[in-house]
C-alpha cells in the first residue's frame, strides 16, 4: 500500500512538472515577486551601463533549479521561464515552458512567477540571463549560446554569483522576493564620426582583424557564456576577422555613432585592425595601439566587459583619428537600439 501511494505521488509530480500551477493535493505554491534592473554602476568592475531600465518587449530568462544545483529544473515548465516587459502597463509578463522537448514557451503568460511544493520537499534557487533564448533551455544556465556576429547584447544577474535568490521554498506561509541586476557580458566599441565639411556621408560598416601574428587579442564570433560565474567558456570559436554590417546616414550637425559588441579581449600593439567604410568605400585601416586601452587605474588594459570604447574620427578627404576614451557608460544609441 505505501508503495502505491509513493507512485500516485511521483505521478502527480510529473503532472505538475508540466501544468504551471498544478500542485499535489498537499502541495503549495508560492508567488515570487521579481525585480528586475540593468545596474549602472559597480564598484569592482565599473560594469555596465546601456540604459537603465528595461523597454517595450524587451526579455530575459529565468532558470528554477532545484536548490544547490544549476543542471536540475525545479519544475519543468519552469526551466527557462521567458519575462517579456510591457512599457504600457509598466510590468512583466512571465512565460513558462510548454514544450519540455524542445523549451517552446507557452502562448498565455502569467503576472508571477510561482515556485510549487514537490513531493521531496526540494527549495528552489533562481537563476537569470538576458536576452532570452530558447536555445538556452537545453544548455541550462551555464552554457548560454550567443553569437558575436548578431550584435545582440548578452547580459547576466549579478546574484547568479551569490547565494541570492536561492532557497527558496514554496512552503513559505508568506510571498517570496528575488531580485536581479543585469551586467553586460560585452565590451562595447563606439566609433564616432564628425565631418570637416557640411556633405551628407554614408557609414556602410566596419570590420574588425586579427593582424597577421597576433598572439594577444581574440576574436570570437560564437560559443556558450556561463551565467552563473559571468563567464565565457572555452568553447568559443575563433575567427580572423568580423564583418559588421549597418548603414546609416549622417551631416556635420549631427552626432553620429556606429557600436559594435565584442567578446572581451586583452590586446598587444598593432593585433586589432579596423576598417571603415564610408559612401561605400573602405578607409584606410585603423591599427589599434595597446596604450588606448589603459584604464584608470592604471593597471587595466583590454577591452573589459560592460566597458564603452569610443573612437573619433573626423571625415575630410581622409578619415583621421582624433582620440580615444574609455567610460562606464553605455549609450543606447550607439547600437541604433531602443533603450533596454
Amino acid at each position: 500500500m505505501k508503495r502505491t501511494v509513493l507512485s500516485i505521488a511521483a505521478v502527480l509530480w510529473i503532472l505538475a512538472s508540466c501544468t504551471k500551477g498544478f500542485a499535489p493535493a498537499a502541495g503549495r505554491e508560492a508567488v515570487v515577486h521579481v525585480h528586475a534592473v540593468i545596474s549602472s554602476r559597480d564598484e569592482a568592475s565599473k560594469g555596465p551601463v546601456y540604459g537603465t531600465s528595461f523597454g517595450d518587449r524587451e526579455t530575459y530568462g529565468i532558470f528554477v533549479s532545484r536548490s544547490g544545483s544549476t543542471t536540475d529544473a525545479h519544475k519543468a515548465n519552469s526551466w527557462n521561464i521567458k519575462a517579456v516587459y510591457s512599457s504600457g502597463n509598466a510590468a512583466w509578463t512571465y512565460y513558462y515552458v510548454d514544450e519540455t522537448a524542445t523549451g517552446k514557451v507557452s502562448a498565455a503568460g502569467y503576472g508571477n512567477v510561482t515556485v510549487t511544493e514537490r513531493p521531496d520537499a526540494e527549495t528552489a534557487d533562481l537563476y537569470a540571463y538576458a536576452p532570452y533564448s530558447q536555445a538556452a533551455y537545453l544548455s541550462g544556465p551555464e552554457a548560454i549560446p550567443y553569437d558575436v556576429s548578431a550584435q545582440t547584447d548578452l547580459m547576466y544577474a549579478v546574484e547568479n554569483t551569490s547565494s541570492a535568490n536561492q532557497g527558496l521554498d514554496p512552503d513559505s506561509p508568506e510571498e517570496l522576493e528575488a531580485s536581479f541586476t543585469f551586467r553586460h557580458a560585452y565590451a562595447l566599441l563606439a566609433f564616432k564620426f564628425d565631418l570637416a565639411h557640411d556633405a551628407p556621408a554614408l557609414f556602410n560598416g566596419v570590420t574588425v582583424s586579427l593582424a597577421e601574428g597576433a598572439g594577444t587579442a581574440r576574436l570570437y564570433k560564437s560559443g556558450t557564456f556561463n551565467a552563473t560565474t559571468g563567464t565565457f567558456n572555452d568553447d568559443g570559436v575563433e575567427v580572423s576577422s568580423l564583418d559588421i554590417n549597418s548603414s546609416f546616414g549622417f551631416r556635420k550637425q549631427n552626432e553620429a555613432y556606429a557600436g559594435i559588441l565584442l567578446r572581451p579581449t586583452d590586446v598587444a600593439d598593432g593585433e586589432l585592425v579596423f576598417r571603415i567604410r564610408i559612401n561605400g568605400q573602405p578607409t584606410q585601416p585603423f591599427v589599434l595601439k595597446r596604450s588606448y586601452l589603459l584604464h584608470d587605474d592604471g593597471v587595466t588594459y583590454g577591452f573589459q566587459p560592460g566597458y564603452r570604447y569610443t573612437f573619433h574620427f573626423t571625415i575630410d578627404n581622409y578619415v583621421c583619428f582624433d582620440g580615444f576614451s574609455i567610460s562606464e557608460g553605455w549609450d543606447d544609441a550607439v547600437l541604433g537600439e531602443e533603450e533596454i
